[in-house]
């Protein structure tokens, strides 16, 4: 049998401006190392901000959303392994873009005789249709790592037992180092919940734009609801700060195609925009975006990674959940009391403020939860690398 080679193709949501994915991606890159340091990795990606470039990798450009995954998978033949490192690969809630872009690259990456993995991801809501067609690619994937017990579980219920380890996101062993500076500073990671699902079309809305050929669809009065919720989110931070004259508000941008017009739509709402900054990848790095939420007395978050880095942090922090993966890790923690589902409840506005007024608290609350189970955590996600050792060691 000819010998395996060790160039490897990771896939996944990358250069888009998502915090969340570079964050997994420098972890992933470097577990891939420590099991193989022998690899030549290739990062498939969209544009990309020459800051951002991971030294000792290279790059696959892909053009556009449309043709990404024909130009692909039209290079797997140059790789012996293919990693998608997307932490929600497989999910419909917002349209099948992602199932349409992963599946045929790990079937065809199968066919063509490369080993696949799927590293630390999570299943979400998937139609029956939709649930067929990734179950059945699963079952030929070589390494399954999901990040959560319910995708663990979920993925045995369907059969889906072969090459299955229970890993946990890899942000968690993100390296960062901070000191708190500050006190009376709040933040607000905030997204446009009401936008989705997107669709293919082939014209449509500038306004509704997202990437070519793909629209935002604002169905059940999305835009007037929006609007609401911007206008109710501006005008409780106007009230904090007129009742406390030292307060500070931080507008974290946790991926800048989607979220900075959410931001910037409550900034320019807020009376008194001289104590409120707008932050995101236009204006900082990474680190300077993870020492802010780190700097913070509490955290208002509908980004799954600005989660975890408000609960790797200390940082007393109220969940906006839009999807199951919220639901696990908030779950694992024991924190369901700080956590609404945005699509069942009404974002009731009186709550969150509620939840401000009691960060002193809440943080008590917050560490000690978090001081026995984050460990527990962190312990999987150290695990991840080891699984890959195999993965490239076998045949």
């Amino acid at each position: 049998m000819k010998k395996r080679g060790n160039r490897v193709l990771v896939i996944g949501y990358h250069g888009m401006g998502n915090v969340g994915a570079e964050l997994r991606l420098k972890v992933i890159i470097e577990d891939i190392k420590k099991a193989n340091p022998q690899a030549d990795i290739t990062i498939a990606t969209f544009r990309y901000h020459p800051l951002n470039i991971i030294r000792g990798v290279k790059y696959l450009y892909l053009h556009n959303v449309f043709t990404s995954v024909f130009e692909t998978i039209l290079r797997l033949h140059k790789f012996d392994y293919v990693i998608c490192g997307e932490g929600i690969p497989f999910v419909d809630f917002c349209g099948p873009g992602f199932i349409d872009y992963f599946i045929p690259i790990l079937e065809f990456a199968h066919k063509l005789g490369k080993k696949t993995a799927c590293y630390s991801f999570d299943l979400d809501s998937l139609n029956k249709r939709h649930r067929r067609r990734v179950i059945r690619t699963l079952k030929k994937v070589d390494l399954l790592i999901p990040r959560t017990k319910e995708t663990y579980g979920y993925l045995k219920k369907y059969g889906v037992k072969d090459n299955l380890h229970l890993g946990t996101d890899t942000s968690l062993l993100f390296k960062t180092d901070y000191n708190r500076t500050c006190n009376d500073k709040i933040g607000f990671c905030l997204k446009d919940f009401y936008c989705y699902p997107i669709k293919f079309r082939l014209f449509g809305k500038r306004r509704n734009y997202y990437h070519y050929p793909y629209y935002y669809t604002y169905k059940n009065k999305g835009k007037l609801r929006y609007k609401k919720f911007v206008e109710q989110i501006a005008g409780m931070i106007d009230g904090f700060m007129e009742e406390n004259k030292r307060l500070r508000v931080s507008l974290i941008v946790m991926e800048d195609q989607m979220d900075y017009k959410t931001s910037k739509d409550v900034y320019n709402l807020i009376k008194k925009r001289k104590r409120v900054e707008l932050i995101s990848r236009r204006n900082y790095s990474i680190k300077s975006i993870i020492d802010h939420i780190s700097d913070l007395d509490c955290l208002v978050a509908a980004r799954y990674h600005a989660v975890i880095l408000g609960v790797r942090h200390r940082v007393p922090t109220f969940v906006l959940s839009t999807d199951e993966r919220f639901d696990y890790f908030i779950k694992e923690l024991g924190l369901k009391r700080f956590l609404i589902d945005v699509y069942k409840e009404k974002i009731n506005t009186k709550e969150l403020a509620k939840f401000i007024d009691n960060h002193k608290c809440n943080k008590e609350i917050f560490s000690e939860k978090i001081s026995h189970k984050l460990p527990i955590l962190k312990r999987r996600a150290e695990h991840n690398y080891k699984y890959l050792i195999k993965f490239f060691n076998s045949p």
